[in-house]
């Protein structure tokens, strides 16, 4: 589901995202941690105001 909201939204926040699927943004935080050692995602940009890319599909 996360990486559905990325791919429709890439500006998107963990906030934004923890609202979507219903869980908290440290839930979210740890979900896009792993989709990011898994090489799966990257964040491009700064913290405010960067994007996601989906890597791998």
């Amino acid at each position: 589901m996360i990486l559905d909201e990325i791919r429709k939204h890439p500006f998107t926040t963990r906030e934004q995202l923890a609202k979507i699927i219903g869980i908290t943004p440290d839930g979210i935080k740890k979900q896009l941690d792993k989709m990011k050692k898994a090489e799966l995602i990257k964040h491009i940009g700064p913290t405010k105001g960067g994007h996601w890319k989906i890597i791998t599909e």
